[in-house]
């Protein structure tokens, strides 16, 4: 009743009903299957919420470390303000974030390092992406991208701000400010594909995944987005013309966020869900 040769395959989830029916974005085949078969659906999601109530604003402390004099700086309340992400072809893909936090003070001895009171993680055993063997395709709308895509660099920023008080030598607070994710893509100029997007301001989606050796996946998601600006200008002779793309990405009107990124681990589950 069903079909070896379909596993593996990744699809957007549009809608769950009440009785498990999934339905996707992507037109299928039909593949009947018997009702005796089972299916697995495995995972994680995570996005920037469009309902207040279902952010969690959460802090984390952190430790800069002279381990050779034994001498410590420690950093608590701290929350993420802004991470930004660079995707070049021939390069490291880097992810870099920015903090603003509540308090440092000075140690003689280490306290997050003290393994006695927290948990100390080894590094990730998985490996450095790179956007040469590593990124796979981009879509715009769901369809393959056939235009050579070189760079894609996006920024998120909550645009925090210290909250002062008379009587504190440290920000009292970390207030949040409103959500803005940005992004560029420099696109080999090949047709007016991309360019029309930008003059008819239309509203496209655009993903793109990652994949390491071991299969361990990232997609990563803009549901909604409008090209701001789009030059094309070219530079010299026997020179390459590209698109330099800007782009400003908004809330989905379904799905109920600007940015999302999905997981999937290369371990098949021990038990089906």
């Amino acid at each position: 009743g069903g079909s070896a040769t379909k596993g593996g395959r990744f699809l957007t989830v549009a809608t769950i009903t009440d009785n498990d029916t999934i339905s996707v974005s992507e037109t299928l085949s039909t593949d009947a299957n018997s009702g005796t078969l089972t299916v697995v659906v495995k995972g994680s999601h995570l996005r920037n919420p469009g309902t207040v109530a279902d952010i969690t604003k959460q802090s984390i402390s952190a430790e800069t470390s002279f381990t050779d004099v034994d001498k410590h700086f420690g950093h608590t309340g701290l929350r993420t303000g802004s991470f930004e992400m660079s995707v070049s072809s021939g390069e490291i893909v880097t992810l870099g974030f920015e903090f603003m936090g509540r308090e440092t003070t000075t140690e003689n001895t280490t306290v997050l390092g003290n393994s006695g009171t927290y948990t100390v993680l080894d590094t990730n055993a998985t490996e450095v992406f790179n956007a040469t063997e590593n990124v796979g395709t981009v879509y715009a709308d769901g369809a393959a991208l056939t235009t050579a895509i070189t760079e894609i660099t996006f920024s998120g920023d909550a645009a925090l701000r210290e909250q002062r008080a008379v009587g504190e030598k440290f920000p009292a607070g970390i207030g949040y400010g409103r959500f803005s994710m940005t992004g560029s893509i420099k696109a080999y100029f090949q047709d007016f594909t991309l360019y029309n997007k930008f003059l008819n301001h239309t509203t496209l989606s655009l993903a793109f995944n990652m994949e390491d050796g071991d299969h361990n996946a990232y997609w990563f998601t803009f549901p909604a987005l409008k090209f701001v600006s789009d030059p094309v200008i070219p530079t010299g002779i026997d020179e390459d013309v590209f698109e330099e793309i800007e782009f400003n990405a908004f809330r989905d009107a379904s799905l109920q966020t600007m940015f999302m990124i999905d997981r999937f681990s290369s371990v098949y589950p021990t038990s089906a869900a």
